[in-house]
């Protein structure tokens, strides 16, 4: 399964949590990420595939 490009507001919160370690201990801000991007992914198919449409291609250039 491929995972969604991170946002820059997720870059910010990865280090945010491992610079400021009173939020999360570092360990786990790359498990929010994995889990945020496939989340977002999840959520991006079953959009497009209640509608009965398919996504556009992510790698335009």
């Amino acid at each position: 399964m491929g995972l969604i490009p991170q946002t820059v507001p997720e870059v910010r919160k990865l280090i945010l949590r491992v610079v400021w370690d009173r939020l999360t201990p570092a360990e786990q801000a790359p498990a929010w990420s994995e889990w945020r991007r496939r989340h977002r992914h999840r959520a991006r198919e079953r959009h497009y595939r209640g509608r009965g449409a398919r996504p556009p291609n992510e790698l335009r250039l």
